[in-house]
């Protein structure tokens, strides 16, 4: 089999998508090309805060950058979604402890599947110079216990 890290434990993910902000940011680029400036108004958040937060979605490959404007001397970035990451179907959940143990349960099966999936995939592909159609797939799950309100 081949060997290589297991993208389910990248932290950086994990923390790329823990930020209510950078999620934010990844639902809108999910409907359409921004710029950090147009986001900054839309979601009325610092400048400085967005364009830090764009560059966390880029450095784990979540958003890219797609054209450049120019604007007064400088340049103003545009960036979008990369395609396949799926936010839209994320909701609010409230669960008892029963079953929030039994869905993180379900979560852990799934993940065991997809990392055996992402295995056969990479012994088909060993020796293999390219993927057949050239795509890769990612997975993003997120489980988390929200602190109870005071």
């Amino acid at each position: 089999m081949a060997e290589q890290a297991n993208c389910f434990d990248d932290p950086r993910l994990v923390k790329a998508m823990a930020h209510p902000l950078r999620r934010r940011i990844l639902e809108i680029l999910q409907a359409g090309i921004a710029s950090p400036t147009e986001l900054s108004r839309e979601l009325s958040e610092p400048l400085g805060n967005v364009s830090y937060h764009i560059r966390v979605l880029s450095e784990v490959g979540l958003v890219r950058l797609v054209r450049r404007t120019e604007r007064r001397g400088a340049f103003e970035h545009h960036y979008e979604a990369v395609t396949g990451v799926l936010l839209g179907d994320r909701c609010p959940l409230t669960l008892d402890a029963l079953a929030f143990e039994q869905l993180s349960g379900e979560i852990a099966k799934l993940l065991e599947r997809a990392q055996r999936l992402h295995e056969q995939t990479l012994d088909r592909q060993a020796g293999v110079a390219a993927t057949p159609n050239g795509g890769t797939g990612g997975l993003i799950l997120m489980l988390y216990q929200a602190s109870p309100a005071m």
